[in-house]
């Protein structure tokens, strides 16, 4: 099964926490999943974790899509309802409780670990510490908001740094890398060169929150895009 499955969003609220852009490059990387399970930390209304659901249907392998979320914004009955209109009650399986209670009932395999629960630094690292060990060789983990602080000093410590992860790239807000391929010296440079902007990310987000420096880091979001270029070249993201 190849088709790509399209969702009609005028019949669910499903929000606007990911992009147009970002939900596809998360479609994608869950059809590209091959075995073991997707595993998303912080779901919302379930926008993304459609995409991540309409990704493995269409790849046909049978991957399950667990969603992680207390919602105590009391989103769990929108989310769940837009998930059975959508029809994906089947391969998608809500875990309502935090990330670190999942994990001490947790024993399977993850193919694709998406990363956005809360976005302070304590709790991204939380979330990549405890589950990254499970993301198996060749997975991909991504992270929402990268240049928001918690999620960027936790990129730019554990993938940036890092001689674990490859193939980086960046669509939108969205950065995700894959866990233990060698790296050659092109994509140790783009490392580098993303590591650069996460600092400079950081910095600004430390000295303030005034809503101008909001343009700044779009920008510094379309600069690693064109940095990292690890966009599918066989889609229109």
């Amino acid at each position: 099964m190849n088709e790509e499955l399209e969702i009609d969003e005028t019949r669910v609220d499903l929000g606007k926490a990911t992009s147009d852009r970002e939900v596809k490059i998360l479609s994608l990387l869950a059809k590209e999943a091959s075995q073991g399970t997707i595993v998303e930390i912080g779901s919302w209304k379930g926008r993304s974790t459609a995409y991540l659901a309409t990704g493995t249907k269409c790849a046909g392998k049978g991957l399950k899509v667990y969603a992680i979320d207390p919602h105590t914004e009391g989103t769990e009955e929108i989310f769940r309802e837009n998930i059975k209109k959508l029809g994906f009650d089947d391969i998608v399986i809500p875990l309502v409780m935090k990330s670190e209670e999942t994990i001490k009932q947790w024993h399977q395999p993850i193919s694709l670990l998406f990363i956005d629960g809360a976005h302070d630094y304590e709790n991204v690292r939380k979330d990549f510490v405890l589950w990254e060990p499970y993301v198996i060789t060749g997975g991909v983990i991504a992270f929402h908001d990268k240049f928001a602080e918690g999620p960027c000093r936790v990129i730019k410590r554990y993938i940036l740094k890092s001689s674990s992860f490859s193939k980086v790239g960046v669509v939108e807000g969205i950065l995700f890398a894959t866990k233990n391929e060698e790296i050659n010296f092109a994509e140790k440079l783009t490392k580098l060169k993303l590591l650069l902007l996460s600092y400079i990310a950081i910095s600004l987000a430390f000295l303030t929150r005034h809503k101008r420096l909001r343009k700044i880091q779009r920008v510094l979001g379309k600069m690693g895009m064109w940095l990292s270029e690890k966009e599918p070249k066989h889609t229109d993201v």
